[in-house]
């Protein structure tokens, strides 16, 4: 007989007088529970807190591993690197990060076959196409600037005082101001405006000494300028100065003797191959560098060489992102794989061409 069972029978069969009646109405009134409506609102809160701790286990699972829980990783596990890549991106949906944003529409334009992963050749392909945009679009930015700012007189030449009102009225300042400012002092710059300011005012004069004048800039001189790494005047620049470095016999050319051994430790010019081995130089002038195979390497061959449009360069950029973010080096990445080097992929040539060149250059 259960308890209930009991206390029924002792209620039926003895309770015969009003006082043990009494007596036992009494002790149901003690033993009174909580009413409903008051639990009901704790329940809810217990509940709510539960799902939320759910939702976030799961989801911080999700950007880890690209699954919802092991039981799903362990049922997906010989899946394809392919298949899991582009279920991530779907999981990941449009609400996103900017960062995020940006890294995976860049794999889904570098992804030609549309397999939401990437190769090598993708991405050096992309990258490469990323570069001659880059250098296309600053050119023509270039000429449409040049035109603006040189109006007073409209002469093919930009005079300082001309870049400079440009430069102020591009920051929010009122003519007034410009046409009657003390350019020593700056009054109402920003340091971060003055500190811009004097950068440039220090490239301008670098870039006037090409035709002897340091004074006013034409459009070739303008690009250097402002984008050295699309200037023919920068590269002509690095080819004497590598021409100075490494013609040892002074015939013009360069032997892959003068190459490999000329070639400084600390070079600036090419960094790089500045730290590579003997073996690594001597690859390097005969695969990329000596384009005809006669084994000299003239002006014309060092200027595609060095030129940031040439495939090495592309090709190097993605063997250096697959070295760092290609973990399990199956020659693939996924959007996992590029999403853990983040930082790595925004910086690069692949997503930030404009300031990966300018550090180059």
């Amino acid at each position: 007989m259960s308890v209930d069972d009991r206390f029924h029978w002792f209620f039926t069969h003895n309770t015969s007088n009003k006082s043990d009646k009494r007596w036992l109405r009494k002790i149901n009134r003690t033993l009174t529970f909580p009413r409903f409506s008051h639990f009901f609102p704790f329940l809810l809160y217990i509940i709510f807190i539960f799902a939320m701790l759910v939702i976030t286990l799961r989801t911080l699972t999700l950007h880890k591993t690209g699954f919802y829980d092991d039981t799903e990783q362990k049922h997906r596990r010989y899946e394809s690197p392919k298949q899991l890549s582009a279920d991530f991106i779907k999981h990941l949906g449009t609400n996103r990060s900017a960062e995020t944003n940006l890294i995976v529409n860049a794999l889904k334009s570098a992804d030609f076959n549309n397999d939401d992963v990437l190769t090598t050749n993708e991405l050096s392909d992309y990258i490469g196409k990323n570069i001659a945009k880059h250098i296309r679009n600053a050119k023509q930015s270039n000429r449409k600037a040049f035109q603006t700012i040189d109006a007073d007189p409209q002469d093919g030449f930009l005079t300082w005082t001309e870049y400079h009102a440009y430069f102020l009225k591009k920051h929010g300042y009122k003519d007034e101001y410009i046409n009657n400012h003390n350019e020593k002092k700056h009054s109402l710059l920003t340091r971060k405006q003055k500190e811009a300011i004097m950068r440039d005012k220090a490239l301008w004069l670098e870039a006037a000494k090409y035709d002897n004048d340091v004074v006013t800039l034409s459009e070739k001189e303008f690009l250097l300028f402002k984008h050295p790494e699309a200037s023919d005047l920068r590269l002509s620049d690095t080819v004497e100065d590598l021409m100075k470095q490494l013609d040892v016999d002074g015939n013009d050319l360069l032997s892959v003797e003068e190459f490999i051994e000329a070639l400084p430790s600390d070079a600036n010019l090419m960094p790089r191959l500045a730290k590579a081995s003997v073996k690594e130089r001597r690859e390097e002038f005969v695969k990329f560098i000596d384009v005809n195979g006669n084994g000299h390497v003239s002006r014309d061959e060092l200027l595609q060489y060095i030129d940031p449009r040439n495939a090495r360069h592309a090709n190097q950029e993605a063997q250096n992102l697959f070295m760092v973010a290609d973990t399990n080096h199956d020659n693939i990445l996924t959007i996992q794989e590029m999403l853990s080097k983040s930082d790595v992929f925004l910086a690069s040539k692949m997503i930030n061409a404009f300031d990966s060149l300018h550090d180059e250059f």
